[in-house]
């Protein structure tokens, strides 16, 4: 069973199991005030005819900068610009009510960049309070201040202090040179060597370490992304979001105790409400994979109370309905995660189990549909190709279930899933008595997930056979 964690990329996370007292009493003050706070979207700004667009910068300071205000759950600009299709180096963002349909926001800020002798940026807010915020200044790095500042401020919410943005002009364009190129999934390098080019303009600048955190963690470099989210919280002490991707990143290297008191910490407090849901929804998932089903239902149904559109919490409850065999309910659920597009990551997520849950069933032809969806909503999902490969096995197809093993390992940004993709490559040599070849594949996977006791012990009938033939 594959538990789903998650991460969010303006700033975020994934799964852990603790005191269902010691969470309920964290939580009590934080929930009455979450269970009605408004749904706040932020677009980047339109950005044309501008060769490479800064609106994906200007995007993640604002939402950045009112993130932790309690009074609105701020959707992470990566989940924004996914699900309204953004591309670089520069697209048409989509009108702000249709924006807001797809979101499924309460609150929508969009705006358009001037840059002519100075930068104009005009912001309007949809909903909530309305109006519009026109801010005038010299260079980015002023404008991304002073845009923060004026959207707090037409809200009614304190800016973030301290600033987790820049006073040094050529690490903000570098920051936004990164932003624009992190949207591009073809170029992940150039966009980690622009944020390096921004932190070494100015080490202190949070939110271009934080989003440097981000990719590394997008193209599987966990220990990295790890290092860097740590040091932009001895930069800006108290954030949540990078608390909970922090959390991620420990378990998905095993420390599951430690992403445990971090998803903790990002749970108790009553700030960033979207980092306690998913905080919470994470630890419901870190309850599941240790059998507390009692205890992973109560944190994803809080994760709802806080968050009642989260669709990664929905198709978890469907993943708690499959394991428990009530498959109609399991259904239930994915279907109508799988059916939004405010997150595609969970939307795909919802497919993928939806197809396991029919591969269960032995509908092979189904589960293969579903994981077709999940891989057309999320392409980057390298656990979709592993378990198309399981199901191709199952069916017989070998030579496909090679060819999904492949691709899941090609993509290069899942450990997990990359080892569990040589593992079974390992099992497809052994079943041809190809034992040296097998023997290969399982110390990979070895490699990329040292507990990984299956591969252990795959690799030692491995060695055993090999030791037969001399």
């Amino acid at each position: 069973m594959r538990i789903s964690t998650e991460c969010l990329s303006d700033t975020m996370t994934r799964t852990v199991a603790l005191s269902m007292m010691v969470v309920l009493a964290l939580l009590a003050s934080g929930l009455a005030q979450a269970a009605n706070a408004p749904v706040l979207a932020i677009l980047p700004p339109a950005d044309e005819p501008a060769e490479l667009s800064w609106g994906p910068a200007i995007a993640a300071a604002l939402t950045d900068a009112v993130s932790e205000t309690g009074r609105y759950l701020v959707l992470s600009d990566e989940q924004v610009l996914s699900a309204i299709g953004w591309t670089p180096p520069s697209a048409p963002v989509p009108d702000p009510e249709a924006a807001r349909s797809i979101l499924g926001a309460d609150v929508v800020v969009a705006g358009r960049l001037v840059r002519d002798t100075s930068l104009e940026l005009t912001l309007q807010i949809l909903g909530g309070p309305g109006g519009e915020v026109r801010i005038s200044a010299e260079g980015l790095a002023e404008l991304l201040q002073t845009a923060a500042d004026g959207l707090a401020d037409a809200l009614g919410v304190p800016v973030l202090l301290p600033s987790h943005l820049t006073a040094d002009e050529q690490a903000a364009l570098a920051f936004a040179q990164a932003r624009a190129g992190h949207c591009e999934p073809h170029q992940p390098h150039r966009a980690l060597d622009r944020y390096a080019d921004a932190l070494d303009r100015d080490p202190d600048f949070a939110l271009a370490r934080f989003q440097w955190a981000n990719l590394l963690r997008e193209t599987g470099q966990w220990e990295q992304a790890a290092e860097q989210y740590r040091h932009a919280l001895q930069t800006a002490g108290s954030w949540p979001r990078a608390t909970a991707n922090l959390a991620a990143i420990e378990f998905s290297l095993g420390d599951v105790a430690r992403a445990t008191g971090l998803w903790q910490e990002a749970a108790a407090q009553s700030s960033d409400l979207q980092a306690a849901a998913y905080a919470e929804n994470n630890l419901g998932s870190v309850a599941l994979s240790q059998g507390d089903q009692a205890g992973a239902e109560g944190h994803y149904r809080r994760a709802l109370d806080i968050w009642p559109g989260y669709a990664m919490a929905n198709a978890n409850l469907g993943l708690l309905a499959r394991v428990r065999g009530d498959n109609s309910a399991a259904i239930g659920h994915l279907q109508q995660a799988a059916g939004q597009r405010a997150d595609l990551r969970a939307a795909a997520f919802a497919e993928r189990t939806w197809g396991d849950t029919l591969r269960l069933q032995q509908d092979y032809t189904g589960a293969l549909e579903h994981y077709r969806r999940a891989l057309q909503l999320h392409p980057a999902g390298a656990m979709a190709h592993v378990n198309m490969g399981v199901t191709y096995r199952q069916m017989g197809r070998d030579a496909e279930a090679e060819d999904a093993y492949r691709q899941a390992i090609l993509l290069g940004n899942d450990p997990t899933a990359m080892a569990y993709a040589h593992n079974n490559l390992g099992n497809l040599h052994m079943a041809k008595s190809m034992y040296r070849l097998a023997a290969g594949e399982y110390e990979r996977a070895l490699e990329l997930k040292p507990d990984y006791q299956t591969a252990r012990d795959n690799l030692q009938k491995a060695r055993a056979m090999i030791e037969q033939q001399r």
